[in-house]
Parts: C-alpha cells; structure tokens; sequence
C-alpha cells in the first residue's frame, strides 16, 4: 500500500507539471480546498471521486516536518486537513496547501 502511494503521488505530481503548471497554484488551506480556491477565485484540483461523489481534492502538507507531499482534502469528514502518508500509515496534518487553478475544474 504504501508503494502505491508513493508512486501514485509521484504520478500525479509529474502529471500535473505536464498539465497544469501554468495555470495552478498553492494557497494555503482553510478549510475545505474547494472553499479556499473558490475564495481566490479559482477551482480546487482533484484526482477522482470518492464513493460518496465527492472530489479527492489534491493538497499537500509537511509531515513531521520531513518535507511537503501530495494528498487529499475530502468533504465533508476531512476538510480540516490535508490526508498525506507518512509512516506507511495515513496522517492529517492541519496546516496544509491546496491546489487551485483557474479554470472550470471538474466541470
């Protein structure tokens, strides 16, 4: 599991370079990564959907202060934080980013 992770995030990571480097930014998190892009008047990026229809928004976060790694922000039980692994476990780190580009994305 936490190979896959790993290599999941390093293929979303060299993806979105590819895709939507031009376009997306990090803002800091406040809540849920919709709410915080919306706010700056962008969209929250997302990797997929959750089985409650809800998008895994893409964040990343400082994990035991070893360095920033992707993750998700889900609404509506994770929106305080961004969910990253750390430990071959998953953790929630309060202080996270979210990332936004401008655009319709999603839709």
């Amino acid at each position: 599991m936490r190979k896959l992770l790993v290599a999941s995030a390093f293929a979303l990571v060299g993806a979105l370079s590819l895709t939507t480097a031009a376009s997306a930014q990090w803002v800091d998190g406040k809540g849920s990564c919709q709410a915080t892009c919306a706010a700056q008047g962008t969209s929250a990026v997302s990797s997929g959907k959750f089985t409650n229809g809800k998008p895994f928004n893409i964040c990343a976060a400082n994990a035991k202060n070893e360095g920033f790694r992707a993750g998700y922000n889900l609404e509506p039980n994770w929106v305080d934080g961004c969910v990253v692994g750390w430990g071959g476990k998953e953790e929630k780190i309060a202080a996270f980013k979210c990332l936004c580009q401008i655009g319709a994305a999603g839709k």
